[in-house]
């Protein structure tokens, strides 16, 4: 939604405190779930470079994402042909890093209260890279959900059927991917490169009928150095609805840990399955457990953006 029009449905105002506890708890999810099981992913099916997956629908999603960001011109240090797995990872490590800038951008230029009737070029950028951060970790947990559930299947000769998948996943990881690649570029910005531009974004407030003019006056340049135009926004259900902060961010957190978990035990049950080619009873038990925490989570999510009108 562009920016004139998306200030008609967002809620009247954002408490500083929630956003700062939004980012928190988005980064904790990535520092003590996402990552490591990104990075065990990465170890485990040796998708370094370019090599693929062993599932096809799994390899197709990697072909398109890394052609995006590819295109993106966005680099991961050290290597000539990322992975999908590797920019991602790279781009979580980043957000990782930024954290303590947009934590200071937070208390400095929004103060206690962002007010949407007197917004600013920075503090609306603020907000929609928040909304964008908590985007790419909802879909980064469906993601590492997706591809272990389908790499273990796809083991040779593997007996172990491919569970805890919900039945819209790989269309949502099809239609957000641009939204994905795009989060991905703008969380992998230097913190020296995205604090230069985030200083030269003008504090002019605008509303509806003066935000094209302003676009004009500055150059788009200087109102959107992130590129965030591009995203919809907002993403996230709760700039839009009244509802407990609280219990929506639990919620978030709870279902991104609980895919990485049920990841985190695919994977060990992989290992196990190409070493001595069988299952193990204990683990596919654990695996079961987290899937229908994770499932409970989705539905509870969707029933809510359903019940809203935001499907």
């Amino acid at each position: 939604m562009p920016i004139p029009n998306m200030l008609s449905v967002l809620l009247p105002s954002f408490e500083a405190t929630n956003l700062k506890n939004t980012l928190n708890a988005n980064c904790d999810a990535i520092s003590e779930s996402l990552l490591p099981q990104f990075e065990n992913l990465r170890d485990l099916v040796g998708s370094e470079q370019g090599k693929p997956f062993l599932s096809k629908p799994v390899q197709t999603l990697s072909e398109e994402l890394v052609k995006m960001l590819r295109s993106s011109g966005l680099e991961v240090k050290g290597l000539r042909d990322p992975s999908a797995l590797e920019y991602i990872i790279a781009a979580m490590r980043n957000t990782l890093e930024l954290r303590p800038f947009i934590e200071q951008c937070i208390s400095r230029d929004i103060g206690k209260q962002v007010v949407t009737a007197s917004l600013t070029f920075n503090k609306s950028t603020l907000l929609q890279l928040l909304d964008l951060i908590n985007f790419f970790v909802l879909y980064s947990g469906t993601l590492v959900n997706y591809i272990t559930a389908e790499e273990l299947g796809a083991v040779e000769n593997s007996n172990i059927a491919v569970k805890g998948i919900g039945p819209n996943d790989l269309q949502y990881l099809h239609v957000r991917m641009v939204t994905y690649g795009i989060a991905c570029r703008v969380l992998a910005t230097p913190q020296s490169k995205l604090k230069a531009d985030y200083a030269e974004i003008p504090e002019a407030v605008f509303d509806e009928d003066t935000y094209n003019d302003l676009v004009k006056s500055f150059g788009s340049k200087a109102t959107d150095p992130l590129g965030l135009s591009a995203v919809p926004f907002p993403l996230t259900i709760i700039y839009r609805i009244n509802l407990s902060w609280n219990e929506w961010q639990m919620d978030n957190y709870d279902e991104v840990c609980e895919a990485a978990k049920a990841a985190e035990y695919r994977i060990l049950l992989f290992k196990k399955q190409q070493a001595e080619g069988k299952g193990d009873a204990a683990l596919e038990i654990l695996i079961e457990k987290h899937e229908k925490r994770l499932d409970s989570l989705k539905r509870k999510r969707e029933r809510l953006a359903k019940k809203n009108g935001l499907e």
